[in-house]
């Protein structure tokens, strides 16, 4: 729940002057429902999404969305009432199967070649019949193979972006839970997805530290050893009284 302070709903432009007894809320889930033309999806949209303090009024949702009877505070999975299909086709994006190639949509052609290989130039004859048909085919399957090898390629780079260590630490953590995704997890799973980011980010920093005091051991006993005083005392005869 947001603040009354000169707040306008995302949705419907209601403000919080015209009603004050109406509560706004935002989250990420809602971002397609309030924004269905732009993409929301990604960390530097949702980033913005809060920069810009968009926020969606209690009017979108049904009772049993809050807590209590006073509409105050939202439930943790609370929806718009309205969102249930844009929900359902977030998920169908998500579970998509892959595309059929470009080959397989193509018309199938069954020609007879004669084929001949001669021991110079290992040139094909193709009977003079159905020679420009065939080599006509022969063309638009290399073509159609390079293509559909180039929109695969496309297709795994749009994919496969350069994750931030961050991202991947939080993809480890939901693969180790067998969900793709921090929607799909249960309040129960989603508190020990908090400790495990919780404890992972302290052994990286106890790791940095780490790091940082054995270099800084290694520049002492360094400067130590390239001292002069320090060899002179070490060559020198100590007396039985010292």
């Amino acid at each position: 729940m947001v603040g009354k302070a000169n707040v306008k709903c995302a949705k419907c432009g209601i403000t919080s002057k015209e009603d004050t007894a109406l509560t706004f809320h935002r989250a990420k889930v809602w971002a397609k429902y309030c924004f269905p033309n732009d993409n929301w999806t990604s960390d530097e949209s949702l980033e913005k999404l809060y920069k810009q303090h968009k926020m969606l009024c209690g009017n979108h949702f049904d009772d049993s969305s809050f807590t209590s009877s006073d509409r105050k505070r939202l439930n943790k999975f609370a929806i718009p009432s309205e969102a249930q299909a844009i929900l359902a086709q977030l998920r169908d994006e998500q579970h998509n199967p892959p595309q059929q190639s470009v080959l397989s949509q193509l018309p199938k052609f069954n020609y007879e070649m004669d084929v001949a290989s001669t021991s110079q130039n290992n040139e094909v004859q193709v009977a003079s019949s159905s020679q420009d048909r065939k080599v006509e085919v022969a063309s638009t399957s290399q073509n159609s193979t390079s293509t559909a090898e180039s929109t695969t390629q496309h297709h795994i780079h749009l994919e496969s972006p350069n994750l931030t260590k961050e991202s991947r630490r939080r993809k480890g953590i939901l693969k180790e839970l067998n969900v793709k995704t921090q929607m799909e997890l249960s309040p129960k799973k989603q508190k020990l997805y908090n400790r495990c980011r919780k404890n992972i980010s302290e052994i990286m920093r106890l790791r940095r530290k780490f790091k940082e005091m054995k270099k800084s051991k290694k520049s002492v006993l360094s400067a130590l050893t390239n001292e002069d005083c320090v060899n002179d005392l070490i060559q020198c005869k100590l007396t039985s009284s010292l």
